[in-house]
């Protein structure tokens, strides 16, 4: 079972305004996150999103720009071309997002290696990634990789959590950015309910709620732990 993407694309000009509005969450969203999440990162000297998640993303998102072709030429549909012409950007900012866990993230993650050694660990790591998605991209039946969009949306909320966890504090997160990843996937799944039957059914729209349910859980739980004070923000007592 999927989706059939002629169809996906008559019903992007058929919902026009609805598709839009919810796309435009979506990307408001996303863009709000990652531009937050460079000034948070070099604020908190920490890392925002682990090298698992912003990989994924870089691969995924540089994947489809590099199907131009595709998207120009073949289908030749604007809303695919929007998409193309965004994640370039996208892409470069979640490759620059990779070298933030480079910058901030050995002590913490590998403090047995050099940074030379956990530097090469991270090429190390973002090609496998590669690897990985070329190898299971083919077997999914996911031709305009709406589906893969899809679990970008579901792996932020899921790390999130971790980060959140581990760190016992909010240490490379915002409560803005936290709640930037609860109506990323609204949007998300708001838009993809009107494209294809496929996007209505039990088991997805079962998959986004847990989506969603996740990411609330987290603007939920920021609630819980303190907002990371940096170092250099520290007030020394007087004497």
């Amino acid at each position: 079972m999927g989706y059939d993407p002629h169809v996906v694309l008559q019903s992007v000009d058929d919902h026009l305004f609805a598709v839009n509005a919810f796309m435009t969450v979506c990307l408001v969203s996303t863009f709000t996150y990652l531009i937050l999440s460079f000034k948070t990162a070099r604020l908190h000297k920490a890392y925002p999103a682990p090298l698992t998640a912003v990989g994924w993303f870089a691969i995924h998102d540089a994947y489809f720009v590099m199907q131009w072709n595709k998207w120009f030429v073949e289908y030749h549909h604007w809303w695919l071309e929007f998409w193309a012409v965004s994640l370039i950007f996208t892409s470069a900012i979640e490759f620059a997002l990779c070298y933030m866990v480079y910058k901030y993230g050995r002590e913490e993650l590998m403090p047995r290696l050099t940074q030379k050694q956990f530097g090469a660990s991270i090429i190390a790591a973002l090609i496998g990634i590669g690897v990985v998605w070329a190898m299971i991209k083919p077997l999914l039946n996911d031709e305009l990789c709406l589906i893969a969009f899809a679990v970008t949306a579901w792996w932020p909320p899921v790390w999130t959590t971790l980060l959140i966890v581990k760190r016992q504090s909010l240490r490379g997160q915002t409560r803005v950015m936290i709640w930037c990843l609860l109506t990323n996937p609204i949007g998300m799944f708001g838009a993809w309910y009107f494209l294809d039957p496929y996007f209505r059914s039990p088991l997805w729209l079962a998959f986004a709620t847990v989506t969603i349910l996740w990411a609330g859980f987290n603007a939920w739980l920021m609630g819980k732990y303190p907002d990371h004070v940096p170092e250099d923000a520290i007030q020394p007592a007087s004497a």
